[in-house]
């Protein structure tokens, strides 16, 4: 009786450790996966130690040894099931037959499937993938321990595995990746749904941005509207009623001497409490980036400062433009449409084979106005479609010539970042000096 009690109680515990240290093994292959292509940032990464960090960048190895031990304890609870339910079925009296031992393998296997599912995947996959900073740092030195005991295995194994298959097997892009595998399986479950046409273009255009440079983007100097800190409050305001913006440069004479960004919300909260405006006191800070950055470093530094306004400057530090988030959500989502146009004045006949347009008029009205088809379904407005097929914004007074359907633009009126008012001439002859065929 005794030897059947210990036999439990010995079985129950490794079994239950079993379990412990499988939902370890889960939780940091989850967590490694969740830090490396998910949910951490710089600020929780930071939180990480330098060994905690070498398991982020060999992820591949954290992948192999976590696999190798999820196995390793999945059969260690199997077999310390089998003992343990031997010693109950011993200390209840029953009767051991020729065919009970394979009946308790096959009832522990089944358990110990169920209870690594329940007590071991799910929760682990859980809590890792919401909290993985903090289970790296809970369970790393744990798997470190694993990994520098198993690791003879594991060269063993690659050896045994070169003999019978030949190097390529072996090779380490070829081992079994448990956190490549995660991911793997996520991307393809969330590429099972169809994608809505505009979802597919928002996703090219992300994309698209890693092949841009800031100068690309930007605003380019000769466009900006500042606020001069030698001018009155009175005429800086003026500015901003003809312009419509909503932040400003405040600057001293010139752009390359900016010292902060004014919003106008500032202003008339100023103005609200009955105090005088100071531009100065109102201002906020400015950064730069370099003219031949990367979209994606100038968006995070954007996000990092909490700004929507950066100054582009060239290589010798001479300002060349501005960058805005609006501008870089731009190439993402398409053209922003800023105002609402009247649909009776969004085009008008000014001849008998002319017409003005407006840039913000949408591009079905002037279709069915005209009665041609432009054949482009990226864009919804007439100012987007002349940017469209420029691929850059317009200055005033440039001419687009269209073969189909035959016509000639001109730019009559251009803002900062949008198309304002067009002459549309319809023709069937061949360019003329000065415009531009597309």
């Amino acid at each position: 009786m005794k030897e059947s009690l210990i036999e439990l109680v010995c079985g129950g515990a490794v079994a239950a450790l079993s379990f412990v240290a499988n939902m370890t093994f889960v939780s940091i292959s989850y967590a490694v996966a969740a830090v490396r292509f998910e949910s951490a940032d710089a600020k929780e990464k930071a939180q990480l130690s330098s060994y905690e960090m070498r398991l982020i960048e060999k992820s591949k190895k954290v992948g192999v040894f976590a696999a190798l031990g999820a196995r390793f304890f999945l059969i260690a609870a199997t077999f310390a099931l089998v003992a343990a339910m031997y010693g109950i079925l011993k200390l209840g009296g029953a009767e051991i037959g020729p065919n009970t031992g394979l009946k308790l393998v096959g009832l522990s296997i089944f358990i110990t499937l169920f209870c690594q599912y329940v007590f071991c995947d799910l929760p682990g996959a859980y809590f890792a993938s919401r909290e993985p900073v903090k289970t790296i740092k809970r369970f790393s030195k744990i798997f470190l321990c694993f990994y520098y005991l198993v690791f003879p295995f594991e060269i063993l194994a690659r050896k045994v595995s070169e003999k019978f298959f030949g190097r390529k097997i072996s090779e380490d892009d070829a081992s079994f990746d448990h956190i490549d595998v995660l991911v793997k399986l996520r991307a393809e479950e969330e590429e099972t749904e169809e994608l809505h046409p505009y979802a597919k273009k928002i996703v090219r255009n992300s994309i698209r941005l890693n092949e841009l440079e800031i100068s690309d983007v930007m605003i380019p100097r000769s466009k900006v509207h500042y606020f001069d800190t030698s001018d009155p409050v009175e005429a800086n305001l003026k500015i901003a009623a003809e312009c419509g913006h909503t932040r400003y440069p405040l600057c001293s004479e010139n752009l390359d001497n900016c010292i902060g960004i004014v919003r106008i919300k500032d202003i008339f909260k100023a103005m609200e409490n009955g105090e005088k405006v100071d531009l100065m006191k109102i201002k906020r800070g400015v950064i730069s980036v370099k003219h031949d950055d990367s979209m994606f470093s100038a968006l995070q530094k954007l996000r990092r400062n909490e700004l929507h306004m950066a100054l582009v400057e060239d290589d010798f530090g001479g300002v060349i433009g501005v960058l805005t988030l609006d501008g870089i959500l731009e190439e993402i989502v398409g053209q922003i449409k800023e105002d609402i146009v009247d649909e009776s004045n969004a085009i008008s006949k000014t001849g008998k084979n002319t017409f003005k347009v407006s840039g913000l008029a949408a591009i079905h009205i002037v279709e069915d106005y005209l009665g041609v088809d432009f054949n482009n379904d990226e864009v919804s407005t007439f100012g987007g479609l002349i940017t469209n097929i420029l691929g850059r914004f317009p200055e005033k007074g440039e001419k687009i010539r269209l073969s189909d359907p035959a016509m000639c633009i001109t730019v009559e009126k251009a803002g900062v970042r949008r198309v304002e008012e067009c002459k549309i001439e319809l023709l069937e002859s061949s360019p003329r000096p000065g415009e531009q065929e597309a």
